[in-house]
């Protein structure tokens, strides 16, 4: 069967802010940044995988800043 990926990077602030500024033409630090690598994601369906290596596909990326998530977001009760 089809294995998928999908690749998690935790980073600084200055990091995500460069990666905002670079991928969004955002220059701010933000919380999260998802980068997909198809366009035509259906929510709730997982794309079929690509031709030439069908025993893989690479979903996208996830880039997460722990410590403005920490300061933005209060904890749980």
């Amino acid at each position: 069967g089809t294995e998928y990926d999908l690749s998690v990077l935790f980073c600084g602030a200055s990091s995500i802010r460069k990666y905002n500024a670079e991928l969004r033409q955002k220059d701010r630090v933000t919380d999260v940044i998802s980068l997909p690598m198809t366009e035509s994601l259906t929510p709730g369906h997982l794309p079929p995988p690509p031709a030439e290596d069908p025993e893989l596909l690479h979903l996208g990326s996830i880039v997460l800043c722990p410590r403005f998530i920490a300061q933005s977001y209060p904890p749980l009760p």
